[in-house]
């Protein structure tokens, strides 16, 4: 048995000491369910934030994936455009012996010059050189000459310091 030595006119009723166990119960249920919720909210927070990451890294890896589509598709283009105005050359009647022609030109050359431009007219090829040095452009003449053309025209001749020899020729067929 306890000694009990508060005089018993001061001691509180059972009742207010029922609800006073009652209402520490509840506190504590309150506290761990307020506990439990915030470990669920934050919980929630860092999984959404996870998320949303993940989602802003994979859509910066499409976006990077569309970019390398989008470079490959102009090349794909370019290539069809290429391969389309090649079609449309080899279908005009004579276009083949002159490509033929151009392409012996620019083999001589040996990888070294640089066609600037060319044109095809019915009875004319009109093409124009970049060369870097005399030799290549004293190659060129001398394939030049060699070959069997109806006529062959400087039609222009210039010495550019910084690219070089820039040399055109209009050939008849």
């Amino acid at each position: 048995m306890a000694i009990n030595l508060i005089p018993q006119e001061t001691k509180p009723k059972a009742s207010i000491l029922n609800l006073s166990k009652k209402l520490k119960k509840i506190a504590v249920i309150s506290m761990i369910t307020l506990i439990f919720s915030l470990i669920i909210l934050i919980g929630s927070i860092l999984i959404l934030d996870y998320r949303i990451n993940r989602g802003k890294s994979g859509q910066d890896n499409l976006l990077a994936q569309i970019k390398a589509l989008e470079l490959t598709e102009k090349k794909l283009y370019l290539i069809k455009d290429r391969v389309d105005n090649y079609n449309k050359l080899t279908s005009v009647k004579g276009t083949k012996e002159e490509i033929q022609m151009l392409s012996e030109i620019y083999q001589n050359l040996g990888g070294v010059g640089e066609v600037e431009e060319t044109s095809l007219d019915t009875d004319k090829l009109n093409i124009a050189f970049i060369l870097p040095d005399s030799q290549i452009l004293t190659r060129l003449l001398a394939t030049m000459v060699v070959r069997d053309y109806k006529s062959l025209e400087m039609a222009g001749f210039a010495l550019d310091r910084n690219s070089g020899y820039k040399v055109k020729f209009v050939i008849a067929k």
